[in-house]
């Protein structure tokens, strides 16, 4: 979420976020505190990856049993393949 807004931001301004986040509301998005498993994991991601540190979190949502991510960002192939190359 953080990175959308921030992306959102710099490219439409904050009136531009505003009109995007009230549109987000009616989406079925579900929002999830940040826990000390999905930070230990995207830490582990991070060290192998030069992606943004939200692509990692994001990322490591997905590799939990009851979350899953939805994306069309082609960086997060490169994510996968760096964390499937990974020894251990």
């Amino acid at each position: 979420m953080a990175e959308v807004q921030y992306i959102i931001i710099r490219r439409n301004g904050l009136a531009g976020w505003e009109t995007a986040a009230a549109g987000l509301v009616s989406l079925p998005i579900a929002f999830h505190p940040v826990t000390r498993e999905l930070a230990d994991i995207a830490a582990r991601t991070q060290s192998f990856s030069s992606n943004q540190f939200g692509r990692c979190f994001c990322r490591s949502a997905g590799q939990t049993p009851t979350l899953r991510t939805l994306t069309g960002d082609p960086e997060f192939k490169t994510i996968r393949k760096r964390a499937e190359d990974r020894p251990g």
